[in-house]
C-alpha cells in the first residue's frame, strides 16, 4: 500500500501548531514500505506512532478561551463571546497547554496574578499557550499600573509576565512598572522588564507596542524573551535598557526610550532594526548589543556611543 502524509499549511507566526491528522499518521507508520532491517524499523515506526497519536490527541483537544470587558455572562470555559472572560488573567487561568486566549477590543486594567516575589503582572502567563488579540494593538490594550510620585514601587503593576513558550501576539503594553530597585535581596523579577517580563528565550512578543513603561533597573519594555516585529517607544529604566535588556528584536523600532546604560536596547541581539531618538549617558541607541541590518538616526549619549 502507497500511504502519503497529506501536505498541511504552514502555521501561522503567532505560534499555532500544524496538525497532521492522526489516522494518516498511524496509515503511514504502520503500512509505509520496510525495508531492510524490516523488524526493528517497523517497532521503531510502533514507538512513533504512539508518540504522534499522544501529541495529535492533545493538539486536536485545544480550546479557543475568549475574553471580552464588556462580556454580559462570565462564565468558565469562556468558549463562546455570551460567556467571555472579562478579564484576561481569568481566562488564562482556565486555559490548558496548546489552547489559544483570543481577546477582542478594550483596555485591561484590571485582574493579575504574581509569579516571582510579590510583583503583580495584570497578565501572567506561565503555560504554553497563546494570547492574541482579535483586531490587534491599536484598540487591544493591557494596561500595568504606576505609582503617584513615584512610579515604581510596592503597589506597582507590570503589564506582562510570559515562561514556558508563551506567545504575546497584538496587544499595547503601556503604564507598566516594577517595584523600586532598593538592594534588597528581593529576585530579579521584581524589579526588570516594565512592560513585559520574559523568563525565558522561548518566550515570544510580536506585532506589539510597548509604550511608557518602566523599570527600576533593567528593560523598561521588555525584559528577556524574543520581540517580532514589535514598537518601543518612550519606555526607561534606572539601569540597563530603556526599551528592552537582554532580548532578542527581529525587525523592531525603538523610538525615545532612555536609560543610564543602553538608551534603547542593552545586551541584546537586534536583526533589522531601526533606532531612533533613544538617550542614555552612555550608548544612546544600543549597548553592548550586536547589531545587524539596524539603522540608528538621531540617538544621544552624554558620555559615550551617541548610536552604539
Amino acid at each position: 500500500m502507497n500511504t502519503t502524509l497529506r501536505q498541511i499549511p504552514e502555521a501561522d507566526r503567532a505560534g499555532s501548531r500544524q496538525m497532521i491528522p492522526l489516522r494518516e499518521a498511524i496509515a503511514y507508520g504502520l503500512f509505509a514500505p520496510a525495508a531492510a532491517g524490516g523488524r526493528s524499523r517497523l517497532l521503531r515506526r510502533l514507538g512513533l506512532v504512539v508518540w504522534l497519536g499522544l501529541l495529535l490527541s492533545w493538539q486536536v483537544g485545544a480550546e479557543t478561551l475568549l475574553v471580552w470587558s464588556d462580556s454580559p455572562n462570565p462564565t468558565a470555559p469562556y468558549t463562546d463571546w455570551t460567556t467571555a472572560a472579562r478579564t484576561i488573567q481569568d481566562a488564562v487561568d482556565n486555559a490548558l497547554p496548546g489552547d489559544t486566549v483570543l481577546v477582542t477590543n478594550g483596555v485591561y486594567a484590571s485582574g493579575g496574578r504574581a509569579v516571582a516575589g510579590a510583583m503583580t503582572n495584570r497578565v501572567a502567563v506561565t503555560k504554553l499557550l497563546t494570547l492574541r488579540s482579535v483586531n490587534g494593538p491599536a484598540v487591544t490594550v493591557i494596561q500595568g499600573f504606576q505609582v503617584p510620585g513615584t512610579t515604581t514601587g510596592p503597589a506597582a503593576i507590570r503589564c506582562a509576565y510570559l515562561t514556558n513558550g508563551a506567545v504575546l501576539s497584538g496587544f499595547t503594553l503601556t503604564n507598566g512598572a516594577t517595584h523600586t530597585h532598593d538592594g534588597a535581596p528581593v529576585v530579579r523579577e521584581e524589579w526588570n522588564g516594565g512592560g513585559v517580563y520574559c523568563a525565558y528565550s522561548d518566550t515570544l512578543v510580536t506585532n506589539c507596542a510597548l509604550t511608557g513603561n518602566v523599570a527600576s533597573q533593567e528593560g523598561g519594555g521588555a525584559y528577556g524573551g524574543t520581540l517580532d516585529h514589535c514598537t518601543l517607544t518612550g519606555n526607561s529604566a534606572s539601569g540597563h535598557g530603556g526599551g528592552v535588556c537582554g532580548s532578542r528584536l527581529i525587525d523592531c523600532t525603538l523610538t525615545a526610550n532612555s536609560a543610564p546604560i543602553g538608551g534603547g536596547a542593552d545586551s541584546g541581539t537586534l536583526d533589522a532594526c531601526t533606532f531612533t531618538g533613544n538617550s542614555a549617558l552612555g550608548g544612546g541607541g544600543a549597548s553592548s548589543c550586536t547589531l545587524s541590518n539596524c539603522t540608528l538616526t538621531g540617538n544621544s549619549a552624554q558620555s559615550h556611543g551617541g548610536g552604539a
